[in-house]
């Protein structure tokens, strides 16, 4: 680890009960910061509560494009760290990096808000090849990047997967997470309990919808994942890892002794390094994989007795 993050790591001290206020606050936005507009060439579509911005570098050529799913667990809107890495997505890939506003909770679950991101694809088909976009998530967001992937026809051109949150269970899954809660900093058991209480609302937790562990992988276009050890899900994503290499997709795999996230601290070596690695992950040629027969499982949108609620959650 770089001293700068140790000091980080160190002055930030443990952020759990300050990010659960923001999770009952429900804190959102409404727009990209000011800077974005005068650095960048950004282009805005969809309507005043959900918009998805598409941004690219000044005067310049895009070369493919990003969906940038960010993370905030479903509930909050992206923060300045996430606007920084759709920013720098833009500048290092070349890309055009589109960031939706997606619908969120307590009003919407994912299961909406996957439908509503997945015409926000079909609407990207209308200008790339799928064989020129790729997804990127981060956190939860890394979670709804790869159950859109699965959920879609015409897949990305490649996957890029920043500290997803599995092994959402409360079986093995909550006993993994408790083990490792005091390593984290920010995310907590009590954390994902209002996380399924308000993003998850009428989806089972171990549904491949909410769960990344619970998605079948085969056919995924090739992958790269990062994580920290000393986060809440470290040792989930760890199985998670196991499925993508059964799944037989070629998977690029960087873990760090750091913090959840830690790619998106763009003031640290390691995460400037990190987005060095996404750009060549991107740039790289792989060679044709042998795609799998496989029978598709029943669509969680098929509804079970315990899923039928509604995925459009009316306020009270």
């Amino acid at each position: 680890m770089s001293l700068k993050y140790s000091i980080m790591e160190a002055l930030a001290g443990d952020q759990k009960k300050k990010f659960c206020q923001q999770l009952e606050e429900h804190e959102s936005v409404s727009d990209l910061p000011d800077w974005c507009y005068k650095k960048y060439d950004v282009t805005k579509t969809g309507d005043d509560e959900n918009p998805v911005f598409a941004i690219k570098s000044k005067n310049s050529e895009a070369a493919r494009a990003i969906l940038y799913v960010y993370g905030g667990c479903g509930i909050l809107g992206p923060s300045k760290k996430q606007f920084v890495m759709a920013a720098r997505l833009a500048d290092v890939t070349k890309s055009v990096v589109y960031l939706p506003f997606y619908p969120l909770a307590p009003k919407n679950n994912v299961r909406f808000a996957l439908r509503w991101l997945q015409k926000v694809y079909a609407d990207m088909l209308k200008e790339w090849s799928a064989k020129r976009i790729v997804f990127v998530g981060d956190s939860y967001g890394a979670n709804v990047a790869m159950s859109l992937c699965y959920r879609v026809a015409g897949r990305p051109s490649k996957l890029v997967l920043i500290s997803p949150a599995v092994g959402l269970d409360d079986g093995e899954g909550l006993e993994k997470r408790k083990s490792s809660e005091e390593n984290d900093r920010m995310m907590s058991v009590e954390a994902d309990r209002l996380i399924a209480a308000n993003w998850f609302k009428n989806v089972h937790l171990d549904s491949s919808d909410a769960d990344p562990i619970r998605v079948d992988c085969s056919n995924f276009p090739p992958t790269c994942l990062f994580y920290g050890t000393k986060e809440l899900y470290a040792e989930s994503i760890g199985q998670l890892v196991s499925k993508i290499e059964n799944g037989d997709v070629p998977l690029e795999l960087v873990k760090k002794k750091m913090c959840h996230d830690w790619v998106l601290l763009q003031n640290t070596g390691e995460g400037k390094k990190a987005l060095k690695q996404i750009a060549a992950f991107i740039e790289k040629e792989f060679g044709p994989v042998q795609p799998k027969v496989v029978v598709p499982p029943k669509s969680d949108d098929e509804s079970t007795a315990d899923e039928s609620g509604s995925d459009q959650i009316e306020e009270v």
